[in-house]
C-alpha cells in the first residue's frame, strides 16, 4: 500500500527592501537537488504576507510567497510542480523594484541506478507596480512595464563514479514586454560537478 505524505510550512512576515541594497537576480531553473522520495508525495508550501516597501514613493499590500510539489507515480519517473511570486529589484530608476510571478513544472526520467534525464518549464509575468514614460510610435505615453518570461529546458545527470555526479543543461528564457525595447532571450548552457553522491532534481 503506498503511503502518503504531506508536508505544509506558512509563515507570516513583513518584507521590506531598500533602494541602496545590492541588486539581485531573478529566478533560475527552478531545480531542486534531492534523492527520490521514500514516499509517493511529497510537498512543500511557503507563504508570506506583508507590506512590501517598494521606495519611499511606492509602497503597497501584495502576497509573496512560494510554493513546491514532488510526486513520484512510479519509482524512475518524478513530476515537480512549482511557483512563486516574489519581490525582485530592477535596473531601472522609474521602477527600482518589481513584481516577478512564476509558475512550472519539470519530469525527471531515471534511467538505471546512474543516470537521470530531466524536462523543465517555468512562466510568468515581471509587473512593474508604477507606471514609467515610454516612446510609442513617437508619442510618450505613461505605461505600466509587464514582461511575460518563458523558460525551458533539459538535462542529463549522471553518476560517473560515487560520490562524483556530472549534470549538463540547456535552458532558454525569453521575455516579452509591452515595452518593445526590452524585448530579449537567451540560451544558458551549463555543466556542473557535484560530490554529492546523488542527481541534481
Amino acid at each position: 500500500m503506498n503511503r502518503l505524505s504531506r508536508i505544509a510550512s506558512y509563515s507570516l512576515r513583513r518584507a521590506s527592501r531598500s533602494p541602496g541594497a545590492e541588486a539581485a537576480g531573478s529566478s533560475g531553473d527552478g531545480e531542486v537537488a534531492s534523492e527520490p522520495a521514500a514516499s509517493p508525495f511529497d510537498s512543500g508550501l511557503g507563504s508570506a504576507l506583508g507590506s512590501v516597501g517598494l521606495s519611499a514613493a511606492l509602497s503597497c499590500l501584495s502576497f509573496l510567497g512560494s510554493f513546491f510539489a514532488s510526486f513520484f507515480p512510479i519509482s524512475w519517473l518524478e513530476l515537480q510542480g512549482y511557483g512563486h511570486r516574489n519581490v525582485a529589484y530592477s535596473l531601472t530608476l522609474a521602477n527600482p523594484y518589481y513584481f516577478e510571478n512564476r509558475i512550472g513544472g519539470k519530469i525527471n526520467i531515471q534511467i538505471g541506478p546512474r543516470i537521470l534525464l530531466s524536462g523543465y518549464g517555468l512562466t510568468g509575468p515581471n509587473n512593474y507596480p508604477k507606471a514609467q514614460p515610454v516612446n510609442v510610435d513617437g508619442d510618450i505615453v505613461l505605461l505600466k512595464r509587464r514582461d511575460e518570461a518563458l523558460q525551458y529546458g533539459g538535462g542529463l545527470s549522471i553518476i560517473v563514479y560515487r560520490p562524483v555526479v556530472l549534470t549538463a543543461r540547456a535552458t532558454h528564457t525569453s521575455f516579452d514586454s509591452n515595452v518593445q525595447t526590452d524585448n530579449r532571450a537567451y540560451t544558458r548552457y551549463t555543466v556542473m560537478i557535484s560530490f554529492s553522491g546523488t542527481f541534481q532534481r
